[in-house]
């Protein structure tokens, strides 16, 4: 009896234990306000409500627990004391200037440990004169093509305590368009539809990041024009866990979040098409037998039949055409072949565009579009169906497009959850085992959702390949990660990291274009987040 008291006793303790080690590590991950001092500084130019800003926030620092020192005067910069003892300076302050001494005193606080943070222009379009202001906060504000419109905030440090277990939100605001440091930590995006700038259609932009300053800690939000900006609850989740963040630099080690993104480790884009498809081999399969081609035989299975061979090319299935200048890859699709790279890739980013023609061709008349993006490719041509090699599909069907297929004798996993029957991509999911073989339930794994655009219109697809992990992303959102493939060839099992690319014709009319490649030794942030890659 005794002994049971003793266990009971020591694994309360350790519970205790426990418990004290969760609650200091969720304290470390984003330290509480409570008793903190944190001086907030408002003024400049009125617009963006300075005053109403600091109204709204004000009571919520002080349910969790702060002290604040409210100040409508720069001067507060240089009063000593007032510094030293501040654990977070907020601030609004849009435009104006500030004085050198002012701006030394600010500076010299952040960089010895005082936190920095606040949003929109009052922060980022602070004191323009002043660019070792600019430097300690890590960007600037240069437009907002449009003024205030509706646009849509991605959340891609997804395990950042800051934004953890936020999802994407829309906002109604002025959408910041700013020179930002290349080395801060972003947390959350923002993409330009260039409704209002053509040039910059497509550029994503940092909606939120944070970084070091010396021993500071510094968080930056664009979002706030208004103080009406901060009902939309993602937002002002963001910028409050922004601000307990920052505050925590006097009570917490400096880190290094630098991830520099023009590391000489990424490669440069290579183009792959030019007009004589010169980095490429044709395998052209079986004709149908309602194919219109004379001196071949032809199959009514073309999976089964006798293919016509390597480079040859008897009804231009692959071709290279111009449209509105620009050099586009035609494939008629009216026999089953394959594009394929002279050259093996490893570890590479792959990007292109396709869009839908209107033909299709026996023996698919009545089934869906179909291509694909055949990658890690090795074996030999005929290796599956008679004409394409043994490798991991990168889907391009009708609804389907980035779905993930084994083809010939491979076995790879997938992240996913089982939905009527069929397995779903799900970041963090427990891996499935894919393989079309015996004790395997599938080959399969299909994308969430359908982001493809509707027919005829251009549709942007990448592959991101680094040793065992793969990415397929289909209009910017990563719909399938493919972990740890192995292929059989010649009886022997090997690990599938580096291979050739084949592009398929599949008795569907499809056009590609701006296919390139680059190298890279690791993945994009937002990518990874967003395929639980972390």
């Amino acid at each position: 009896m005794l002994t049971r008291i003793k266990i009971i006793i020591v694994s309360l303790l350790i519970l205790l234990g426990l418990h004290g080690y969760a609650q200091n590590e969720e304290k470390e991950a984003l330290p509480s306000l409570k008793g903190k001092k944190v001086l907030i500084v408002y003024g400049g130019w009125k617009g963006h409500k300075p005053k109403e800003y600091v109204d709204k926030i004000v009571p919520l620092l002080e349910a969790q627990g702060a002290k604040i020192t409210l100040s409508d005067s720069l001067g507060v910069y240089t009063q000593e004391k007032v510094m030293k003892e501040t654990d977070l300076i907020i601030q609004s302050w849009t435009m104006d200037k500030i004085s050198k001494e002012q701006a030394k005193a600010l500076t010299t606080a952040v960089k010895n440990g005082t936190g920095f943070a606040g949003c929109h222009g009052g922060m980022a379009d602070a004191f323009r004169n002043d660019v070792e202001y600019q430097y300690m906060v890590g960007g600037q504000w240069v437009a907002h093509p449009g003024n205030k419109r509706d646009y849509q905030v991605n959340i891609t440090a997804k395990n950042d305590p800051v934004v953890k277990g936020l999802k994407d939100f829309s906002v109604s605001t002025e959408q910041y368009y700013m020179h930002v440091d290349p080395n801060v930590k972003v947390l959350a995006t923002t993409t330009f539809s260039g409704e209002h700038n053509s040039w910059i259609k497509g550029a994503v932009m940092p909606v939120a990041w944070k970084k070091y300053y010396g021993n500071g800690r510094v968080f930056y939000l664009s979002i706030g024009h208004a103080p009406e900006d901060f009902d939309v609850e993602p937002a002002l989740k963001i910028l409050m866990r922004g601000f307990q963040w920052a505050g925590g630099s006097k009570y917490n080690a400096s880190k290094n979040l630098v991830e520099p993104i023009y590391a000489t480790s990424y490669g440069e884009w290579e183009n792959l098409i030019d007009k004589d498809l010169s980095k490429w081999d044709i395998f052209m399969g079986a004709p149908h037998t309602k194919t219109d081609i004379e001196g071949y035989e032809k199959f009514d299975d073309v999976t089964k039949g006798t293919p016509i061979g390597l480079n040859k090319d008897p009804k231009n299935v692959f071709s290279v055409i111009n449209e509105n200048d620009e050099e586009v890859l035609k494939i008629t699709g009216e026999i089953y072949a394959g594009l394929v790279t002279k050259k093996e890739y490893e570890n590479y980013h792959l990007k292109w565009e396709f869009k839908w023609g209107d033909k299709k061709w026996a023996p698919r008349l009545n089934h869906k579009r179909n291509s694909g993006v055949l990658y890690h490719s090795i074996g030999d041509y005929t290796d599956f169906w008679n004409v394409w090699m043994t490798c991991l599909e990168c889907e391009v069907q009708e609804t389907d497009c980035g779905d993930f297929i084994t083809l010939g004798n491979v076995r790879a996993e997938c992240p996913a959850e089982k939905i009527e029957k069929k397995y779903h991509f799900k970041p963090g999911a427990d891996p499935v085992h894919l393989a079309w073989a015996k004790g395997f339930e599938t080959g399969r794994c299909f994308k969430p959702g359908n982001p493809e655009k509707p027919h005829g219109e251009w549709n942007t697809m990448e592959i991101l390949c680094i040793g065992k992990k793969n990415i397929h992303v289909l209009n910017g959102e990563v719909v399938m990660v493919v972990l740890n493939p192995i292929a059989n060839i010649s009886g022997e099992w090997q690990s599938m990291e580096k291979g050739k690319i084949q592009l398929q014709s599949e008795a569907a009319e499809v056009y590609y274009k701006n296919i390139k490649i680059k190298s890279i030794t690791q993945f994009p942030d937002k990518y990874k987040n967003d395929a639980g890659l972390e």
